[in-house]
C-alpha cells in the first residue's frame, strides 16, 4: 500500500510540475537560448530552422543586433549580398561597438562590388575592437586582392598571421589559404609552391 501511494504522489507531483506556462507569443526559452539554437540550426545547414529562429527572436525584441547578424551570416552564405548587407547594417546600427559585426558588413560590401564601402567597414571594425584586429587584417587582404592591391594584401595577411593566436588553428588555416589565393592570383608561382 505503502509503494502505491508513493507512485501516485510521485506521478501527481511531476504532472504538477510538468507544465510550463508561457504568455501568449512568448517562447519558453530566453533570448540568448535562442539565438545558440539558430547558431546550431546554421552549423547543421538547417537554415530555414535557424531564420524561423532568428525570426521569432525580431518579433519580440527588434533590437537583437545578434538576430539580425545571425540572418546576415546566413543571407551572406546563400550569396544574397544584398539582403545580408541590410541585415549587417541593422546589427551595427543597434551594437556598434562590435567590430565583429562591422567585419562581415565589410566582407557582404565586397562581395556586392562595394570595395570601399567594404575598407571603410574594416577600419570601423579595428576602431570598434581592437583585440580581434587578426580577423579583419585577413579580410582586408581579400579585399585588397580582389582589388589587385597585391602588395597591400600580402602586408595584411601577414599581419594577421603575426597577431592571429595558435589556439585558433582554423583562422589560421583560412588566412593561409587566403595568402595561397593571392600568390596564384599575383603571379607569385615561387612562393604559392613553397606554401603546400
Amino acid at each position: 500500500m505503502g509503494r502505491k501511494l508513493f507512485i501516485v504522489a510521485a506521478v501527481l507531483l511531476l504532472a504538477a510540475c510538468g507544465r510550463i506556462v508561457v504568455s501568449p507569443g512568448k517562447s519558453a526559452l530566453s533570448e540568448n537560448e535562442r539565438l545558440k539554437l539558430a547558431a546550431i540550426y546554421a552549423s547543421k545547414g538547417e537554415d530555414a530552422l535557424a531564420l524561423r529562429e532568428y525570426a521569432d527572436i525580431l518579433n519580440e525584441n527588434k533590437k537583437s543586433a545578434p538576430a539580425y547578424f545571425g540572418i546576415g551570416n546566413i543571407e551572406l552564405k546563400k550569396k544574397d549580398y544584398k539582403e545580408a548587407v541590410t541585415n549587417f547594417i541593422k546589427a551595427v546600427e543597434i551594437d556598434p561597438s562590435n567590430g565583429v559585426f562591422h567585419n562581415n558588413l565589410g566582407w557582404a560590401y565586397m562581395e556586392d562590388g562595394d570595395i570601399g564601402k567594404a575598407e571603410e567597414e574594416i577600419r570601423a571594425a579595428f576602431t570598434a575592437d581592437p583585440e580581434k584586429g587578426y580577423i579583419y587584417y585577413d579580410t582586408l587582404g581579400v579585399i585588397k586582392t580582389r582589388s589587385r592591391d597585391f602588395t597591400k594584401a600580402e602586408g595584411a595577411f601577414l599581419e594577421s598571421i603575426r597577431n592571429a593566436p595558435a589556439s585558433d588553428e582554423a583562422g589560421l588555416k583560412e588566412v593561409y589559404g587566403h595568402l595561397l589565393e593571392l600568390y596564384r592570383a599575383s603571379g607569385q608561382v615561387e612562393k604559392a609552391g613553397a606554401m603546400k
